[in-house]
C-alpha cells in the first residue's frame, strides 16, 4: 500500500509541475519598464517621497500557503482505501497536529 501512496504523491508532483510549465510558456510575456511602476496622476510627473508604508504580508501568505497546501497533498496523494489503515491514519493525525502547531507558530 505504501508504493500506491508514493506513486500517487509524485503523481500530484508532476502534475504540478508540468501545470506550472504549460502555464509559463502559454502566458503573455512583457517588457519590463519603469513606466510601469509609476503612479498616475493625470499626465503629471510624480512627486517622488519615500515611502513609507512597511507591509508585514509575508506572515499571512506564508500562513495561507500552509494551509492551503497541506489538505491538497493529503487529499491528492492517498486513496481513499488508505484511510482505513489504523498505521497511516496514526500518521495522518500527527502530520496535521504538525501542521496546526507550526500554524500556530506562525501567527504569534
Amino acid at each position: 500500500m505504501s508504493v500506491v501512496i508514493a506513486l500517487s504523491f509524485l503523481l500530484v508532483v508532476i502534475a504540478i509541475v508540468l501545470t506550472y510549465i504549460i502555464a509559463l510558456k502559454l502566458s503573455a510575456r512583457g517588457r519590463d519598464s519603469t513606466e510601469k511602476r509609476k503612479f498616475y496622476a493625470c499626465g503629471e510627473d510624480e512627486i517622488v517621497a519615500p515611502d513609507t508604508t512597511t507591509t508585514t504580508f509575508f506572515r499571512y501568505v506564508l500562513l495561507f500557503s500552509v494551509l492551503e497546501a497541506v489538505p491538497l497533498l493529503i487529499a491528492f496523494s492517498m486513496p481513499a482505501t488508505v484511510y482505513a489503515e489504523p498505521v497511516l491514519r496514526v500518521i495522518l493525525v500527527i502530520y496535521i497536529a504538525l501542521a496546526l502547531i507550526a500554524s500556530y507558530i506562525l501567527t504569534r
